[in-house]
């Protein structure tokens, strides 16, 4: 399991921030939990328990601290669980999870840019493509037969079809009862809400969508919908299209876009994460780039002199040094004595010196105190 950041704050009361991906190896099933907080993953583990029925072997997440809690000790510890904890910002040890995570992202934010649907949408679109995910993308398992991680895994999740397969924010009409708490008059009042589609509830069958008009999130089984229609792109398509409707929608974007915009101007301004802090912090208290005493009578001997220069413009021909290094054949004690007289100051090593003779640490801090670029190999 893993986080990741949402792209916008999400719906009023919601305000979600992120988002934990709960994935099974095996199956390929995965489950994504919006929550404002990383304050209690466990919690949040507990319900992928619940909706799985399946008890949990092994679980392997990096190095964040919500992760390595007390409780998240405990309750591992508790149900057998061993731990695998992977090292920190090595994304490839958690591939599995951290590709889905990716993929969550774009199908996502490419359902609300295909809508245009606003950004505080975000948590709905997530949670909808991993709905679709598990329960209509298929695969084939060790013996090829084609079958969906839904197929697989076999939770307890009691959508259907016909509540999964809808375009994420296309036209919904939902029939209402006659003694709905919506239905003001009973006898000549409206007996439908219109709205947008946004995922299938894991628990009944039904779908959540949002009322326009209302500006609510309403759970709805008896329903009709049109996978051709979006009523944020269009609005025409709309039953009851009034101009207060198109005006509350306007709003979301603006309202939307005026949040996104102050958020990414904080994470402009450098608010860091904890992550970031903590590394802020550690660089604060080390001595890795130690400048040398601007006072000292050391020179460095980055140019030396060429040797092949005449004395009347010696002083000004100056290149820098080629490689020094004593040849192969030269014996411990020649190249010892082959090696230049060069002087040592505290800042660390000379670019004359032979780096066998020093640790790698000394060998580190000396190539940054003199900015020494190192070229990647071509592939």
């Amino acid at each position: 399991m893993d986080w990741g950041n949402a792209c916008s704050l999400g719906c009023l009361l919601d305000l979600n921030w992120y988002f934990l991906l709960v994935m099974d190896k095996g199956t390929e099933y995965f489950v994504s939990f919006p929550t404002k907080t990383r304050a209690s993953p466990l919690a949040l583990l507990k319900q992928f328990v619940t909706l799985t029925g399946r008890k949990i072997r092994f679980l392997r997440f990096d190095g964040s601290k919500e992760f390595q809690s007390e409780e998240i000790r405990q309750y591992c510890a508790d149900n057998d669980v061993v731990l695998q904890l992977m090292v920190a910002y090595n994304h490839t040890m958690q591939a599995r999870v951290e590709g889905a995570i990716g993929c969550v992202k774009q199908h996502s934010r490419t359902s609300l840019l295909h809508d245009n649907k606003p950004t505080r949408f975000w948590d709905d679109a997530t949670k909808d493509f991993s709905i679709k995910k598990f329960y209509l993308w298929a695969s084939p398992d060790i013996q090829g037969k084609l079958q969906t991680p839904h197929d697989r895994m076999q939770p307890a999740f009691f959508g259907t079809y016909k509540t999964v397969a809808i375009p994420f924010g296309s036209r919904v009409i939902a029939q209402l009862p006659r003694e709905h708490r919506l239905v003001k008059n009973r006898s000549f009042g409206g007996r439908f809400i219109e709205g947008t589609y946004l995922y299938s509830d894991s628990a009944t069958p039904c779908i959540w969508m949002f009322s326009i008009a209302l500006q609510q999130k309403i759970k709805v089984q008896d329903f009709k919908s049109y996978p051709l229609q979006f009523p944020f792109k269009d609005p025409s398509c709309l039953t009851r299209s009034t101009p207060t409707i198109v005006r509350e929608m306007s709003k979301m974007h603006e309202e939307d876009a005026h949040d996104d915009s102050l958020i990414t101007m904080e994470i402009f301004n450098q608010i860091h994460t904890r992550a970031q802090m903590r590394a802020a912090e550690n660089a604060a208290h080390s001595h890795i780039l130690e400048l040398p005493d601007v006072d000292t009578d050391i020179i460095s001997p980055l140019i030396v002199r060429n040797s092949a220069v005449t004395a009347t413009n010696e002083r000004d021909n100056i290149t820098p040094l080629p490689s020094i290094l004593p040849s192969r054949s030269t014996s411990g004690d020649e190249s010892a004595a082959a090696r230049p007289s060069v002087q040592h100051n505290e800042a660390g090593i000379d670019l004359h010196a032979m780096l066998v003779d020093y640790t790698e640490l000394e060998i580190a801090k000396a190539l940054a105190r003199h900015s020494v670029e190192i070229g990647l190999p071509k592939r």
